[in-house]
């Protein structure tokens, strides 16, 4: 499978996360240490963001671009292991307090939204319901990507990138590998 058809995969699925609003049950804000949160759940996942994200609700032409068929270049971030190492440190813990294992489906997803220089600007994490991360961990989590040095890579002079006011691109974690990072913690 070519790279372009894998990012474009991607996108798709970022926007299932979008759409994911349709699904909740229940919506609420929980305050962080300095940050308040909107915590919306649905069946069987939590799905947290910053109470001041806002380029969710922005449209980016990247994202209709993939829609109507065309082929995106390749977004990556530019150190995939400091990603892991920031999911190890703030996520993992709480992971393998769950007493069981999980599907192959159940997934830790991040949906990072960065500005046309790549720099991350927000961020939304969705996770199974049973896991219990306490609002303070998201938080740090949330914190330390986007004061790290991550940035999402592109070809800003992509005519899908071009006139974008954001770019996005999720990343997921089976559960189970997630879990096992905190095992060798």
């Amino acid at each position: 499978m070519n790279f372009s058809r894998i990012t474009t995969i991607c996108i798709l699925l970022l926007l299932a996360g979008f759409n994911i609003t349709a699904q909740l049950v229940s919506i609420e804000e929980v305050k962080g240490i300095d940050s308040t949160f909107i915590k919306g759940e649905s069946k069987y996942y939590f799905h947290i963001r910053n109470k001041n994200n806002v380029l969710r609700f922005v449209d980016s032409y990247f994202i209709e671009y993939a829609q109507l068929g065309g082929q995106l270049p390749e977004i990556i971030i530019n150190n995939k292991g400091e990603l892991d190492v920031y999911v190890r440190v703030f996520i993992a813990p709480f992971f393998k307090m769950a007493d069981r294992e999980f599907s192959l489906n159940e997934m830790f997803s991040i949906d990072i939204y960065a500005d046309q220089n790549g720099n991350i600007k927000e961020l939304e994490i969705n996770y199974p319901k049973d896991v219990d991360i306490p609002i303070a961990a998201i938080e740090q989590f949330e914190n330390a990507i986007r004061t790290s040095n991550l940035r999402l890579v592109f070809d800003k002079t992509h005519k899908a990138f071009a006139i974008s006011p954001w770019i996005g691109r999720s990343f997921r974690y089976n559960s189970n590998t997630i879990k096992e990072m905190a095992n060798n913690h």
